[in-house]
Parts: structure tokens; sequence; C-alpha cells
């Protein structure tokens, strides 16, 4: 089963490549690095012309991906399948580690029926969005550096080196996603109940919690020296600022207390149709599960740990991420198949447990079964043929590498730039349509390159103004602009 859906995820690397706003962007941010421009951005999120070293957006997806994405960049090149593999490898190796973990706790066999069950589980739950397994968004790298931290913690919850090695899966997690914190939470909640439990030993029990701190800052804190070195303190302060206010625009803009019935009623709905799950349907599943994990010692844990995992991704979900977020719901959902999967310890007969497996990943697809597989059927009938997009990109960042003079292509949103800017052998090529000045106008050919329209009223003037056009397959239009009048 997982060699299918490696090869479905390595192929649809090759034949899709970048093919996603945020994928594109931290592309460039890796492709930055590795031609020597440090960690930046160079199609800026607000439209500044320029290379910008760690901005406020890089908080989103960081040095989890884009670390070993710029190492394959600097092998290889620029090509638009480098993100796709970067994040391949890493949940590959993820996969074999997490394998490896249960094979110690139980025996070969178990931690084999484990493993089937979960895979089977994530492919179902992000099956319509499965673009997470070849993209650098970052939700299944993360998901599955707290899969294992969380498993390897409740196996040995006492142990110092288990914590620490827990704690540093947390930090890598963390840089890959922020969102995957939330994961944490019952490890730290554990550690500080301690506290309270050991009233005569406190001591101990502290040490465990700063031995879990000090790891997961091992790679958050080496991260914001680079970052503080390079940008010195003045400029770190401000980036920080810029993301406090990012995370209270954003994070926190879905929360109920804006419209409660609205926003709750609302995100019901966005989850039915992300997943064909409601939560009210979740959250009796996994109590159910509960039941039948309290009976097995080994299944109990993590079945506890990863349940509480998942409830607490979906509250902050319903309750207080902006409702048009669908895809970070499914980093609560791998979670959800972690707890689900360790029932295969619990449940005496197989037989049963694949059974009621099977219903459960039907009903996700009901009434259409046949989409399960839709992303390897695709991928075996495609066998690496680059998709129409693909090649008109790689054609429209070819004739633009070609134009004379050193022009700028102006774009509508950083949306509509990022896959060209990565896939160009230069930096800083793009300026969005309202930084243009009047002395770029004139000493500067300019192009206009339309991915997508999103830069309302003002763009449709520099579409109109630039008719000559020299590019133009789907999804990408590219245009000259004359010189403005003496």
């Amino acid at each position: 089963m997982y060699v299918f859906l490696i090869f479905t995820a390595v192929e649809s690397a090759f034949s899709i490549g970048i093919s996603a706003a945020d994928d594109e962007a931290t592309a460039s941010i890796a492709k930055n690095l590795a031609y020597g421009y440090g960690y930046s951005v160079s199609l800026h999120w607000d439209g500044f012309p320029g290379v910008f070293p760690f901005p406020w957006g890089t908080a989103a997806i960081g040095p989890t991906l884009v670390l070993p994405a710029a190492a394959l960049i600097k092998m290889f090149g620029n090509e638009p399948w480098v993100p796709g593999l970067t994040t391949v490898l890493e949940i590959t190796i993820l996969l074999f580690i997490l394998a490896w973990v249960h094979a110690r706790r139980t025996s070969s066999v178990s931690a084999a029926g484990y493993m089937l069950l979960f895979g089977l589980l994530c492919f179902a739950l992000t099956n319509r969005w499965f673009f997470i397994w070849y993209t650098m968004m970052g939700e299944m790298p993360a998901a599955l550096l707290v899969v294992v931290g969380g498993t390897l913690w409740v196996g040995n919850p006492d142990d110092r080196p288990t914590i620490a090695l827990s704690g540093f899966c947390f930090g890598l997690a963390f840089m890959a996603k922020f969102l995957s914190v939330l994961g944490a939470l019952p490890m730290v909640g554990w550690l500080a109940v301690g506290i309270l439990r050991e009233r005569h030993n406190r001591g101990r029990a502290g040490t465990r919690i700063v031995l879990a701190i000090a790891a997961f800052l091992i790679p958050v804190g080496s991260f914001e020296v680079w970052k503080l070195v390079t940008l010195g303190p003045s400029a770190y302060v401000g980036v920080w600022l810029d993301i406090f206010q990012f995370i209270g625009r954003n994070a926190f803009s879905g929360t109920v207390l804006n419209d409660p019935i609205g926003q709750v009623s609302g995100k019901i709905a966005v989850a039915a149709w992300v997943v064909r799950l409601s939560p009210l349907l979740v959250l009796g599943v996994l109590i159910a599960g509960g039941f039948v994990a309290l009976g097995s010692a080994e299944a109990r844990p993590i079945y506890a740990y990863f349940a509480v995992s998942a409830f607490l991704h979906w509250s902050w979900w319903i309750f207080v991420s902006p409702a048009g977020w669908q895809r970070y719901l499914l980093i609560g959902l791998i979670y959800q198949a972690t707890a689900l999967a360790s029932l295969t310890y619990a449940v005496r007969s197989r037989q049963t447990l694949a059974a009621a497996a099977i219903a459960l990943i039907l009903l996700l697809h009901y009434p259409h079964p046949g989409q399960l597989i839709s992303p390897i059927r695709r991928s075996i009938a495609n066998r690496f043929r680059a998709s129409p997009e693909l090649t008109h990109l790689r054609e429209a960042a070819d004739l633009l590498a070609r134009l004379p003079g050193n022009p700028k292509f102006v774009t509508a949103n950083w949306i509509t730039g990022a896959g060209l800017e990565y896939m160009l052998p230069t930096v800083g090529n793009f300026i969005r349509s309202d930084h243009v000045s009047a002395e770029t106008r004139r000493s500067t050919p300019l192009y206009i390159a339309v991915v997508a329209r999103w830069g309302g009223i003002q763009f449709s003037d520099w579409e109109r103004l630039c008719q000559e056009v020299i590019f133009n397959k789907k999804p990408i239009l590219i245009a000259k602009c004359p010189p403005p009048p003496l």
C-alpha cells in the first residue's frame, strides 16, 4: 500500500510540480537560499520589490522544509519537481521511523498492522487534498513529526532521553508548520500535572518539563539566532511585531465571538465538504474508540494522546481559525488517524477491525468510492508526463529568461507570480502593480504576467495598457507594456 502511496506522491511531484501559491512561495525561499541570497523572499507578500530576509510570512512554513529543499536545489537546480520531492522524502523517512518505533514497542507483525491501518486512514482522510503529500505546504511533515514525537514519549514518558527526543521532534514540527504545536500540548499538560502529582519530588518533574522545552527550542532557537544575526536587533523586533499582527489578524479572525452561530455552522459545512465528516461524528468515533482502547495497555496511551490532540485541533479549527483555511484541518485528521490506528493493539479479531476500517473508509467516500483511488489511478495513467500547466510554466519561464534589457514583470499579486519567480534563473523579477514607480516605467522594460486575476481595478488598467501579447498558454498570459509617453 505504501509503495502505491509513495509512487503516487513522487509521480505527482514530477508531473504536476509546484502547483499552489504557498508551495511556490516556499520553494522560492529555498531557491534564494540555494543561490546565495539567504533565507529570503523575493516576491514579497505586501508587494514591495526586492529581496527581503526573514519576513513575517516565513513563520508559517519554516526551515524543516526549506533547508532540505535548498540542498536539493543546490544539487539539481530550480527544477519544478525538487520542492515536491523534498516533501515526499521527508514523509517517507518519517514513516520508516514511525514503523521502527512501533516495532520496538510491540512486534514486527503488530507494527505492520498498525502502519497498514494508519496509512489507509491517512490516505482516506486526506484524499481530496492529496497535494499535501507532494507540495511544500508543511502539513504532512509537521503532523508526522508530531506523531513520531508523541509515539516515542507515550512509550516511555519518564525517560529523559525520550522526553528530549520528543521535544526535538515537536520543535521540528513547529518549524514545518507552526499550527502543529497543538499536538505537543498533551505532553506539556501531562508533564505539568506531574509537578502537582509528585509533591515530594517536584524537582524531578520540573526537570522533565525543562528538558522537553530545551529540546523543543534547539531547532526553534537556532533559527531565531540565525534570524537575529542576519537582521540585527531592530529589524528582528520589527519582524516579530509583524508576525504578531499577522496572527492576530488571521489566526483568530474566525473566532466564534464574532458570529457564534454563523461561524460554527459554516465550519461544520466546510468539514463536511473537506472530509465528509461532521464534528459530532468525529467526537462520537473518538469516544467509542476510547472505550475499546481502555482494555489494552499498548493502545491506551497512544489513543489517549492523539485523541486529545485531534480534539484540540478540531476545537481550534471550529471555534478560532478562519473559516476559509480548510486544509489546516488536515493536521487534526492525521492525529485522528493515529489514534484510530492504535486500536489494532486492542481489537483481538483482526477481521472485525479490518471490516470496521473498510466500512469507515467507504463511508468517507460515499457515494463515490472510486474517488478513493483517483490520485493513484491518475499517476499510473500519467507515468511522469508533465501536465500542460507545468509545460506552459516551463515555457513561460524560458521565454522570460531570454528577454533583453533586464526587464521587470508586473503582477497583480504575489500569488500570480510565485511559480514563475521560482522557475526563473534570477531573483527578484516581479513587482506588484501598485508598487511600480514612474522612474521604473521610464527606465525598465516592463511586461505583465497574468496567471490569475487578483489585482482588482488597478491591475485591470495594466491589462488594458499592455496589449502586445508574447505568450498565451493557460493559465499564463504575458504581454509587453509600452513605455510611458514623453
